[in-house]
């Protein structure tokens, strides 16, 4: 029976994945046990765990579509394959959290508590099912229609559903309170400083997970964030600099001007597939020709929304350092700050240019080299970058926007 052979299936590729982690893991644990300097090895395992947990579960990902898609070829239904798809991510999630925490547990000395694994499954699960839902929709439209430009959706539905499913998992998977009267003093001293004392403070408790950040959040009501990790383990000096970093993003408005930004690259990447498709359509009589330019249209496209939103983030984060700068805080006590903050996270200070480009942070390294540069001269071209980047997109919306209604619409 067809059930049978999906459970048989499923078992073969469970004791796979959990064969390449277990053995990931021994190397990893292996590799930090022989080590002499371990502060410095365990940041370099960790950002080799996370880059080998995402292409390991990429992989298998990729291999239990094969196997649904085989298995289940002669009754085919988006249903049947949708949520079976389901199923063998929601297992590749469960068994990555628990060799992920327990070799961080090792290198980096971590003492979690039972509520973090449990949130961390509700969040990933519940994120997981928003995140494919929303991915599955062009392709369910594809499989209906039979239309390849249902295609052309579908890097915003990644995009969107990716998006989403790291806001579940933020928002669900540390529990939030409130500043205690205690402590965060030099938070609240800091906020007064910069007249805005009224913004409302919460604390996510890390339960005992090795992360100290701070973070500006809320779009019309702004919050500040701040990881119990961070007020217990950063120094007074230190806090503070991250705070004016965060107060330079909260009086720039880069939240909403982010979000705004994200909006436009979709836009454009609309514009640009469907104007050059218009464009194609209209010159190449040839259909088969015409498809395999499609193709070359999509990943073109994709490609270039790839790095967009990172590089809109990444602009706002270089323009809430310089007004650390501009601020008043000097150079060298930020840079301290910065390294600290990636020391104790375990973060590689120094990337390649073509990881970077995905990041929605720069490297530590080219942080501290823009600092460097902007001492002395405060006000530099790309101040207001952010500001740039969106009009250059809106133009660049409405010139292909026009190309498509034209091409795709008037001479049609």
């Amino acid at each position: 029976m067809l059930w049978i052979k999906n459970v048989i299936a499923n078992l073969i590729f469970l004791i796979l994945y959990f064969s390449v982690m277990t053995g990931l893991k021994i190397y990893i644990v292996s590799r930090y046990e022989k080590s002499v300097e371990k502060e410095k090895e365990a940041t370099k395992l960790n950002t080799f765990l996370i880059r080998s947990i995402f292409l390991v579960n990429l992989i298998f990902g990729v291999a239990g579509s094969i196997f649904i898609i085989v298995l289940n070829s002669n009754k085919f239904t988006f249903s049947r394959h949708f949520y079976l798809f389901i199923i063998y991510f929601i297992e590749i999630f469960i068994i990555s959290i628990f060799f992920a925490t327990s070799i961080q547990a090792k290198i980096l000395n971590q003492k979690l508590k039972n509520a973090f694994f449990l949130r961390q499954i509700v969040s990933g699960f519940l994120g997981l099912v928003l995140m494919f839902g929303i991915i599955f929709l062009p392709i369910v439209q594809i499989s209906r229609t039979g239309d390849i430009k249902y295609l052309y959706f579908l890097s915003v539905a990644i995009f969107v559903g990716n998006y989403l499913f790291y806001l579940v998992i933020f928002n669900l998977q540390y529990p939030k309170r409130k500043l205690k009267e205690n402590e965060g003093k030099i938070i609240k001293e800091t906020l007064k400083k910069f007249e805005i004392e009224s913004i409302e403070i919460e604390v996510l408790d890390t339960l005992g997970q090795k992360f100290a950040n701070l973070f500006a959040a809320g779009l019309f009501k702004q919050k500040l964030l701040v990881t119990s990790y961070a007020l217990e383990n950063l120094k007074e000096e230190e806090i503070k600099a991250a705070v004016v970093h965060e107060i330079g993003h909260i009086k720039a408005k880069h939240g909403q001007k982010i979000l705004y930004g994200w909006f436009l690259a979709i836009l454009y990447y609309l514009s640009f597939v469907f104007g050059l498709e218009s464009i194609v359509k209209f010159f190449v009589p040839n259909f088969e020709f015409y498809r395999s330019i499609q193709i070359i249209i999509f990943l073109t496209g994709t490609v270039q929304f790839l790095f967009l939103p990172s590089f809109i983030s990444r602009t706002a984060e270089i323009e809430a350092d310089l007004f650390v700068l501009k601020s008043g805080i000097k150079r060298e006590e930020y840079e301290s700050a910065l390294k600290t903050l990636y020391a104790i996270n375990y973060i590689k200070g120094d990337i390649s240019n073509a990881l970077e480009k995905v990041q929605s942070h720069p490297s530590l390294k080219n942080r501290i080299k823009i600092l460097a540069e902007a001492e002395n001269k405060l006000k530099r071209e790309d101040e207001h970058k952010l500001d740039k980047i969106c009009n250059n997109l809106t133009a660049a919306c409405a010139l292909f926007a026009t190309v498509y209604l034209i091409f795709g619409v008037i001479l049609s």
